[in-house]
């Protein structure tokens, strides 16, 4: 089968992959970037590296897809007319180094722009080495984080995954009760989903290739420029600032006992994000 280096970009100046952390204002920023003239965004979760590419996709979700005529007539299709489920479903290869799925997803109704981009936020649980697979795809790869308090990121993320659950008629002491749990389990996402400490380290991701930015300053237009040079996109106005994403658990809140025990766990977090970032850490980070 073809490895990956013949299946790397050669369209696009830079590949830019927002890589989390989830429920840390990656909607909005994925659909800021998704509309500046510079940038080709086809799909903003494509979910390639944590679930589509061998050997991690679920075969019985995306098998029913993988045929040369389905590829042809979804290609042939304006971009307005493209469904997520069809194109996430043709970058399926059963070659785990064949990454020409992923490629060409991007090539669909790539009109020249520079930077070619995509945010999926559950990248930021993928092991070190498949960013080292990222990097190799393409001559220019930058990498975005954005990060938000691990205890307040870690509650909100909770009550986004219980929602249904919640507006069925969950009780608090139900989500307290699942937040403990996931607390104490080192592989549970939730739990990992704040643990900023390993995905700052992975190696991949050094070397000034990637941009940090912090959740509770983002909606200025000071971080918003800092996020387009980083990126080398020309800089345009921030607008009207609106929550893509509102919750409509926000006011469920959690028990000092719980973020006690929260800050206790992701302390490492605390710890390394504000030796490596110091003062532009905001001011509102400490704990729920």
């Amino acid at each position: 089968m073809a490895p990956a280096g013949d299946t790397a970009f050669d369209f696009g100046r830079t590949l830019l992959i927002g890589i989390g952390a989830q429920k840390a204002g990656t909607t909005w920023l994925a659909r800021k970037l998704a509309a500046h003239p510079q940038v080709h965004a086809p799909i903003k979760e494509v979910h390639y590296w944590d679930r589509v590419r061998a050997p991690y996709h679920d075969a019985k979700r995306w098998r029913s897809a993988i045929t040369n005529r389905r590829d042809r007539f979804v290609r042939s299709l304006p971009q307005r007319f493209w469904r997520k489920k069809w194109s996430t479903s043709l970058m399926v290869r059963p070659d785990p180094c064949d990454h020409s799925g992923y490629v060409d997803m991007f090539r669909w109704g790539y009109g020249g722009q520079p930077v070619l981009h995509e945010f999926t936020p559950a990248y930021g649980l993928l092991a070190p080495e498949v960013f080292d697979e990222m990097r190799a795809l393409h001559a220019d790869v930058r990498f975005l984080l954005l990060l938000r308090d691990p205890v307040a990121r870690f509650w909100s993320g909770i009550r986004h995954a219980h929602r249904v659950q919640l507006a069925n008629g969950m009780t608090e002491e139900s989500l307290v009760h699942l937040a403990r749990l996931a607390l104490a389990d080192p592989h549970d996402p939730h739990r990992r989903r704040s643990d900023y400490a390993a995905l700052l380290s992975a190696p991949a991701l050094g070397k000034g290739r990637m941009h940090v930015a912090f959740f509770e300053t983002l909606f200025t237009q000071e971080s918003y420029d800092a996020v387009l040079d980083f990126a080398g996109l020309a800089r345009e106005p921030i607008g009207a600032v609106e929550n893509p994403n509102p919750s409509r658990f926000g006011k469920v809140a959690m028990p000092e006992d719980l973020a006690a025990q929260a800050r206790e766990v992701f302390a490492s977090s605390y710890e390394q994000v504000y030796d490596r970032f110091k003062d532009r850490v905001p001011a509102r980070w400490g704990g729920a």
